[in-house]
């Protein structure tokens, strides 16, 4: 069974499931693979409807090599992809959503171009997505009410170190 927290996505291939999922190997196998351009190109072609039958099958390769599969596009091309060509399509789509998305981030709602994430310094993507206001800093007055709280235990200057 595929676990959509962990990015995997399920295919069934020839009656039997298996859980796909892009891993920073099988990104790299599939970054080799596409004809044209990078991983944000390929994102974009998916965010744009403009996919080809050939992105959806290197997705598919590399997403079902990532969850352990030991096949190869020529084994994919004859095998019997449970839900046909609509089903491969989506499952391609929910791997590079998956691969990509922060869980429980809510990343829609950014309203972000894959090139503008991309460009994101770390600190950048903390702030838009709210995490900086859900922490505030320690401050001098906070430090001090702790330490009063939770007094050191040890005596003398060491502070209970031996």
């Amino acid at each position: 069974m595929a676990n959509p927290y962990a990015g995997e996505v399920a295919i069934v291939l020839d009656g039997q499931a298996h859980a796909a999922k892009l891993t920073l190997g099988a990104l790299a196998e599939l970054e080799a693979a596409v004809d044209a351009g990078s991983l944000v190109d390929l994102v974009e072609r998916f965010e744009a409807g403009r996919f080809t039958t050939r992105d959806v099958l290197a997705l598919i390769v590399a997403g079902l090599r990532g969850g352990g599969w030991q096949g190869t596009a020529a084994d994919l091309l004859r095998a019997d992809i449970g839900g046909g060509p609509v089903a491969a399509a989506k499952a391609a789509a929910e791997l590079l959503a998956r691969a990509f998305a922060l869980p429980g981030a809510g990343m829609g709602h950014l309203r972000l171009t894959p090139d503008q994430f991309w460009r994101l310094s770390p600190v950048e993507l903390r702030i838009m997505l709210g995490a900086e206001a859900a922490v505030p800093p320690l401050t001098r007055a906070r430090l001090e009410e702790l330490a009063a709280a939770y007094p050191d235990q040890g005596k003398g200057k060491d502070h209970g170190r031996d």
